[in-house]
C-alpha cells in the first residue's frame, strides 16, 4: 500500500509540475502579446484624448469669438495692425467670455508659456514662445490649456488677420506642432476656423501635404477636427479624399 501511495504521489507531482510549466508558458505568451498591444492601446487613448480636447477648445473658442464680435462688431471694423500691441486688447476682450487663470501681456511673455523651444512636426526647432520680441498675448485657461493670440497683418489686406495658438496640455511635453500644439485662424469673413481649412479642396490638401505631413505642422488642426485622428504623426500617405487613417 505504501509503495502504491508513493507511485501516486510521483504521478501527482509530475502532473503539478506539468501544470506549472503550462502556466509559465501561458504567462510568457500573455507578456509578449501585452508588449505588442499595450503601446498601441496607450497611443490610441492619447490620440482620442487629444482629439476630444481639441474639439472642446474649438467649440469654446468659437462661442467666445462669436459673442465677442456680437459686442464689438466684425473683425473687419477693428482696424487691426500687426506689431502694435493690439493682442493685449484682444485677450482682454476674450477674458469676458473665457475663463482664464492668468493673462500674460505682450510685455510679459515669460510666465504663461514654458521656456522651451517648441518642435515642428518634423522634429526641427520651431519657436520659443517666451521670447519678448514676439508680439503675442498669452493666457492660461481654467482647464490648463494655454492660449496665445496675435495680429498677422491689417484686416483689409490679409485673408487671415488673427491667429490663435493652443497648447492642449499646458506646459507639459511634447510641446510639438500637430501633437499638442495647434493653430486656429480668424478669416476676413469673421469666422474662426481650424488651421488647414480652405474653401478649395485642392488647396486644403496642398496645405495638409506641405505643412502637416511634412515641414512645420501648423496645418494639422483641420485634419484632427474633420477626421478625428492624429494618424499623420505615424502615416505620411494620408489625404482628405483618400486614405484617412493608418491601416
Amino acid at each position: 500500500m505504501q509503495k502504491f501511495n508513493q507511485q501516486n504521489a510521483k504521478k501527482n507531482n509530475s502532473h503539478i509540475a506539468f501544470t506549472l510549466a503550462e502556466v509559465l508558458i501561458t504567462l510568457a505568451i500573455i507578456g509578449v502579446v501585452a508588449a505588442m498591444t499595450i503601446p498601441s492601446l496607450i497611443q490610441k487613448y492619447k490620440d482620442q484624448a487629444a482629439v476630444s480636447q481639441l474639439k472642446k477648445v474649438y467649440s469654446v473658442l468659437t462661442q467666445a469669438w462669436e459673442l465677442m464680435t456680437l459686442e464689438y462688431g466684425p473683425v473687419s471694423e477693428w482696424n487691426l495692425t500687426a506689431n502694435t500691441g493690439q493682442e493685449d486688447m484682444l485677450m482682454e476682450r476674450l477674458s469676458k467670455y473665457l475663463k482664464f487663470n492668468k493673462i500674460c501681456k505682450t510685455t510679459d511673455p515669460q510666465t504663461c508659456f514654458p521656456n522651451v523651444t517648441y518642435l515642428a512636426i518634423d522634429d526641427t526647432n520651431y519657436s520659443n514662445w517666451t521670447e519678448p520680441a514676439t508680439s503675442r498675448a498669452r493666457a492660461q485657461m481654467s482647464d490648463g490649456t494655454l492660449l496665445m493670440v496675435n495680429v498677422r497683418l491689417t484686416a483689409e489686406t490679409d485673408n487671415i488677420p488673427i491667429q490663435f495658438y493652443i497648447d492642449l496640455n499646458g506646459k507639459s511635453k511634447p510641446n510639438k506642432l500637430g501633437d499638442d500644439f495647434f493653430y486656429f485662424f480668424v478669416w476676413n469673413d469673421n469666422k474662426l476656423r481650424p488651421a488647414g481649412w480652405h474653401p478649395d479642396p485642392e488647396e486644403k490638401q496642398t496645405n495638409f501635404q506641405y505643412s502637416c505631413l511634412t515641414h512645420n505642422g501648423y496645418y494639422c488642426t483641420n485634419w484632427v477636427i474633420e477626421k478625428g485622428n492624429r494618424d499623420y504623426l505615424r502615416c505620411k500617405d494620408l489625404s482628405y479624399d483618400g486614405k484617412s487613417k493608418c491601416d
